[in-house]
């Protein structure tokens, strides 16, 4: 033991003396340098890509629920929809659970996919309809494709070819049924707009997203199918069996 930090011959006997008492040969500790340990990554940080934002409006449901909406034009690159839009792999940044059709797998679903890109019609995503069909409908707080994969997956495919540059042509004129002028979308040519519904006012849970993605699969016939046979139950009910 060497003494450091005090001053005085009182300091180096108190130094001498545990030398004295340390057996022969042991080593004289040393401080070891901690190791750094790893941090965890910081969550990325900052505002969902978007463009701009445009009209409000509502999502209505076959059973009736509606959700409130609002248009916003988003960068195509940024959208998140649940698989590959050729691969048909699974997207790791896509809520779990959320999506209910097995592209990875459905060789029939990948073919409507690729059906819909050979015939793709620019006017189906820019459609003002209030239902689960037509314009994408993505997440409060992410690009993630809640409702519309397919339609996500099909934009994407169609990216730099003249496909997209009809889609282009057809959102700038029809930019204020939605909030926006086609001013607005001409000066966002090179970020490659595509119109979205952003759900509001939502739990951002995957739980919450596959039951709405599971709402939008159904249909009006399959929800009136329902009720039917839920008043055909209650007639068939005799008096004898209510009593």
């Amino acid at each position: 033991v060497v003494a450091t930090g005090r001053n005085g011959a009182e300091a180096q006997m108190e130094a001498n003396r545990l030398n004295a008492l340390r057996p022969a040969g042991a080593e004289t500790p040393t401080a070891r340098a901690e190791t750094p340990q790893p941090r965890a990554a910081a969550a990325p940080a900052g505002p969902v890509p978007t463009l701009a934002s445009g009209k409000a409006g509502a999502l209505k449901m076959p059973s009736g629920t509606r959700y409130q909406v609002h248009y916003e034009l988003v960068p195509a690159d940024s959208l998140q929809p649940s698989h590959d839009p050729r691969t048909f792999a699974k997207n790791p940044n896509f809520p779990a659970g959320v999506q209910g059709r097995a592209y990875d797998t459905d060789p029939r679903e990948q073919a409507k996919v690729i059906q819909g890109d050979r015939t793709f019609d620019p006017m189906f995503p820019l459609s003002p309809r209030p239902d689960a069909r037509g314009t994408p409908i993505v997440a409060p707080s992410s690009n993630a494709t809640i409702i519309g994969n397919n339609r996500a997956m099909i934009m994407k495919r169609i990216l730099g070819t003249p496909k997209y540059d009809a889609y282009f042509a057809a959102l700038t004129e029809m930019a204020p049924v939605f909030g926006f002028t086609p001013e607005q979308v001409r000066a966002m040519r090179t970020s490659n707009p595509v119109l979205v519904r952003r759900l509001e006012g939502v739990q951002e849970t995957p739980e919450s997203f596959a039951k709405i993605n599971r709402e939008s699969e159904e249909t009006f016939t399959q929800v009136l199918g329902t009720e039917a046979a839920a008043v055909s139950r209650g007639k068939a009910l005799s008096q004898g069996t209510l009593d």
